[in-house]
This record gives C-alpha cells, sequence and structure tokens, in this order.
C-alpha cells in the first residue's frame, strides 16, 4: 500500500533571500478573462471576503470568483433581489463580514449570502456610489455622488452628511480619530472633522509649488508612516498632514524617481511598498526604503506580463497576491510564493519523499518509498534494507528522521519500527517490535520522532499509540494507547 495513502510526514528547511517587498523585481501575472468565465475584462473594483472568495466588479456585471469558476450577478427585470446597475464601481467587506456593492446609478446594496441575493438601500436610492468605508468606531460611511452618508447605529439606516462639495466624491479615508481625507473629482483635497464638519481643502495653484498637483483626483492611500498618497488626473502626490506639505512623483527622466505617466487611476499600499496604477502607464511600485519606482508593462512577446497598461483598481489578498484589474483586458494576479521553491542536487533513487533532515553536520538525510539518501559535500550514501543484514535499515519505506541533543540519528520507518544510526559502523540497531512485552514498542510503523526538553526522553508515535523511550537501566518503552471507558 501506498505510504503516501496512509500518512506522509515532511520536514522541510526553506532559506529564504531577505529582500524589503514580498515580490522580486520581475512579477509574473496570471490572468483572467472573459475567455476563463469572467463577466467583462473592464474591471472597476477587487475584493477577497472573509470566507477567500474573490469578488471582481466589472463595467457588466459582478462577478463571485472561487479560484475555479465564476458566479456572475446582474440585473435581472423580475427579479427585485438583483443588482439594478451592472457597472460595479465599489466593493467592501464590513467587520460583520457584510458585503456591500456601490454601483453606478443604480445605488448601494447589501449582499445577503443566505440567500444568495442583494438588498437595495433605500435611503441612497439611484446615486453612484463610489467608495465605502467603516471606521475605526464601526460607523460605516458611504461616498454617493457628491454627498457623504454615515450609517446610524441604532437605526441601522443611513443620513446624509452635511454637504461640503459639489463634485463627486471618489474616495475618502480615515487619517485620524475624527478626521477624513475626501478626495473629489474636481475640487481637490478636503480634510474634514466628521464630528464638527469644520474642513480644510487643498488644491492645485499654478505658481505654488507646495500644492496639489491637480483637482481631480481618483484615488488616496494612508501609508505606515501616515503619509497620504494622491493619485490624481495630472501626476501622483505624498501629503504629509502634520506639516501641509506635497512632495510629488511625476514624469521624469529618471524612470525609478516617478511615475511613467501623471494620469494615476489606483493607489494600494503594503508593507514598505505602494502600488499606483495608471492610465497607460502600466503599474508602478514605489519601495519606502529604496526611494525607488519599479515599473510593469504589458509587452506582446510576454505571456506572463501585464495584460493592459491601464490599471483601474489594485487588490493584496490574505495570502499576499497581488491582483491587478484592467480597463479592458481583465484581471492580472501576481503570487509571491509560486516561485519560491528550487529543485535541490540530491540524487535520489525514489522520488517519493517522506522525511528529511539537515543535520548538525550538514548532511542533508532524506526518507523515501525505497530507503535512505544521505548527501554530504559532493558524495551521496544510500542505505535499503537488506533481509540477509540484520543491522540494515529495517524497512524501506523511511518516514522521520530525527536528530537528537547528543547529535544521534533516529530512523522511523514503515514495518520496519524504530532504527538508531550507528555513525561509527554506518550501520543500524534496530529495535524490536513485540507487542505482547509492555516494554518493548507494539507497532512497526513510526510516523513521528521528538525529544522532549525537560526530561530528554524520546517521544514516538506510531499506529499502536504515543509512546515514551528510557534509556537509563534498563531501557524500556512506556506506551499510551486510547481507552475508551477511560477518559
Amino acid at each position: 500500500m501506498p505510504i503516501r495513502l496512509i500518512f506522509i510526514i515532511v520536514l522541510v528547511t526553506i532559506y529564504l533571500l531577505l529582500d524589503f517587498s514580498l515580490f522580486s523585481q520581475e512579477l509574473k501575472f496570471s490572468h483572467l478573462n472573459v475567455k476563463g468565465g469572467l463577466s467583462n475584462n473592464a474591471i472597476t473594483s477587487l475584493l477577497q471576503d472573509s470566507k477567500g472568495f474573490m469578488w471582481i466588479g466589472t463595467t457588466d456585471g459582478l462577478n463571485k470568483y472561487d479560484g475555479y469558476n465564476f458566479e456572475i450577478y446582474r440585473h435581472q427585470i423580475k427579479n427585485k433581489y438583483s443588482l439594478q446597475s451592472n457597472y460595479i464601481y465599489y466593493l467592501y467587506e464590513d467587520k460583520n463580514q457584510a458585503i456591500w456593492v456601490g454601483t453606478n446609478g443604480g445605488g448601494l446594496y447589501k449582499y445577503e449570502s443566505k440567500y444568495n441575493r442583494f438588498i437595495k438601500n433605500t435611503q441612497i436610492q439611484d446615486a453612484s456610489v463610489r467608495y465605502i468605508l467603516e471606521d475605526t468606531e464601526l460607523t460605516l460611511w458611504v461616498a454617493a455622488d457628491n454627498m457623504l452618508f454615515q450609517m446610524d447605529k441604532a437605526t441601522r439606516q443611513f443620513k446624509p452628511f452635511h454637504q461640503f462639495t459639489k463634485d463627486n466624491i471618489n474616495a475618502f479615508l480615515q487619517v485620524d480619530k475624527d478626521w477624513f481625507a475626501v478626495a473629489t473629482g474636481e475640487s481637490g483635497l478636503y480634510l474634514i472633522n466628521t464630528k464638527t464638519g469644520q474642513y480644510k481643502l487643498f488644491n492645485h495653484h499654478e505658481n505654488n509649488t507646495n500644492s496639489l498637483c491637480n483637482n481631480t483626483i481618483r484615488s488616496i492611500y494612508q501609508d505606515k508612516e501616515g503619509k497620504i498618497w494622491i493619485g490624481t488626473a495630472n501626476g501622483l502626490d505624498r501629503f504629509d498632514k502634520k506639516n501641509l506639505s506635497f512632495e510629488h512623483f511625476s514624469v521624469t527622466k529618471d524612470k525609478s524617481k516617478g511615475v511613467l505617466i501623471n494620469s494615476i487611476l489606483s493607489i494600494l499600499g503594503k508593507d514598505n511598498d505602494i502600488w499606483v496604477g495608471t492610465e497607460n502607464g502600466g503599474l508602478s511600485r514605489y519601495n519606502l526604503l529604496t526611494k525607488q519606482f519599479t515599473h510593469y508593462l504589458h509587452e506582446n512577446t510576454k505571456q506572463e506580463s501585464i495584460s493592459d497598461n491601464a490599471i483601474y483598481s489594485i487588490h493584496i489578498d490574505k495570502q499576499n497576491r497581488l491582483w491587478a484589474g484592467t480597463f479592458s483586458n481583465g484581471v492580472n494576479i501576481a503570487d509571491p510564493n509560486s516561485e519560491k521553491f528550487s529543485k535541490p542536487n540530491l540524487k535520489l533513487k525514489n522520488q517519493t519523499v517522506n522525511a528529511i533532515l539537515k543535520d548538525s553536520k550538514g548532511r542533508i538525510w532524506v526518507g523515501t518509498e525505497e530507503g535512505l539518501s544521505v548527501q554530504e559535500g559532493e558524495n551521496t550514501y544510500y542505505y535499503a534494507h537488506d533481509p540477509t543484514d540484520k543491522n540494515s535499515l529495517p524497512s524501506n519505506p523511511v518516514l522521520e528522521i530525527f536528530e537528537d541533543n547528543q547529535n544521534r540519528i533516529w530512523i522511523g520507518t514503515w514495518t520496519g519500527g524504530l532504527s538508531l544510526f550507528q555513525e561509527d559502523k554506518k550501520k543500524f540497531f534496530n529495535f524490536a517490535i513485540d507487542a505482547t512485552d509492555p516494554t518493548q514498542l507494539p507497532n512497526a510503523n513510526i510516523l513521528d520522532i521528538l525529544q522532549s526538553s525537560k526530561s530528554q526522553q524520546l517521544l514516538l508515535a506510531s499506529f499502536g499509540g504515543f509512546h515514551l523511550f528510557d534509556e537509563d537501566n534498563p531501557k524500556k518503552f512506556t506506551t499510551y494507547t486510547s481507552i475508551p471507558a477511560d477518559e
């Protein structure tokens, strides 16, 4: 019977190169588009919910993606629980795991997962909902056209916050306990107190280099240093709210110092990286430590390049995968974990690996279905079961390899029991298997080996129970098994 069908224990030692970023310089993207089942290739919003599903908003339908298949939601004329607009602006999940959907001209919806349906909010009606956010006090805020709405915790109804702009609100974020930064379509950036309504407006002034680079703001993000990144129609700004100063990142000859196109569509940060999506200038990454940009563009000859240079939405999921939604060519996914592993130069006689150990001498021990391989420098030594040699490996399938605090190597096998490698003889001492003797191992299938840090006893797991090995005289095993009548 193949061991992998019963029990496989793999110990892996991984050496990772330390980097400032989760991602290497050369990003490789996989792609989702209409050919694979997506409702539309124009991506407007991305969200991974608490259950792990990816929600993908497009200009023609909302998609729920489980990693294999899409479930598509569109307007259905005779279904009052469907979305009334197929153009999705924004997706958000609150702390109660409720998913909210903002649409273009169709208002705000709450998804009811139990019934797989959408409930339209009656207070906001048919506005264009471009942004949704829950603040630190768990109050839900919604940007609908040129108005901010906040949910009343007592009634669960939305009420309008006082109007401070005539322009569409494209995005907003909480920058302090009672303060929001609000991005507008034409007027610039507002810092507004959500308790008093007091606000301060920052906009572009032609002759003032310390002003916003453009009044049309599409996206904002606050980094871990508390600075606000502002994506405008004519450049990228970083705003220091403490000293009210702007730092500009625009097109420059040195491509590592600025974006490739000044039209900024989306911004998102993670750790030391700020990701910036542009209009036909691809995806750019600014590293807070190196203070340099790296750019990712579509290349016709590279299948794993980004699929489109207009990046409308960015999302980083719980697995640290980067999702980039484009204007006309679907979703791009870069997985930082997809290429961390390389194939080592180990000479194995069997490719089914059950156990790995790097010992204190730097040797690599590999337990396979057909014996043990030990790589020491440029040499590889093989150990297998020999029925004519009582000091050979007791059984070929090796399930576990363990080095104790005396630097001895212990081997757990399938049907051969426990074995101790005798370093001086390059042989094995194999322990007896006797189910009738309470001082011996009762089972020949050793699945795991550890050592107690307190008693120094060897701890063994087998199909015969849990075992303690005591090396003091007399040498014996103590076995613990399940006794149904003894709780």
